[in-house]
């Protein structure tokens, strides 16, 4: 059970960061992955242990590019509609 709870807030995670990453604030989607390297960088130091730093840069990882993926798949939404716009001017 725990490990499907594990999978289920990974999952809302990610859809949260694709969401984030397909609006108009770019910075509103950065913020996540830095404060989870935060989180990584204050707790490797405070416990003086370097045992969750690959899997935190991971997590970063796999958050950045479900952002980059967000704003990707919004521009080429925005440029969509605008194509759309000017077929109907002409």
């Amino acid at each position: 059970m725990k490990d499907f709870l594990i999978l289920l807030l990974t999952l809302a995670l990610l859809a949260a960061q694709f969401h984030w990453g397909s609006r108009k604030k770019r910075l509103l989607g950065a913020l996540f992955p830095t404060a989870i390297a935060l989180v990584i960088a204050v707790g490797s130091f405070v416990g003086q242990t370097m045992e969750y730093v690959p899997a935190g840069l991971l997590c970063v990882l796999a958050l950045t590019a479900v952002w980059v993926a967000g704003r990707i798949n919004s521009r080429r939404y925005e440029e969509a509609q605008i194509k759309k716009m000017r077929s109907r001017d002409i």
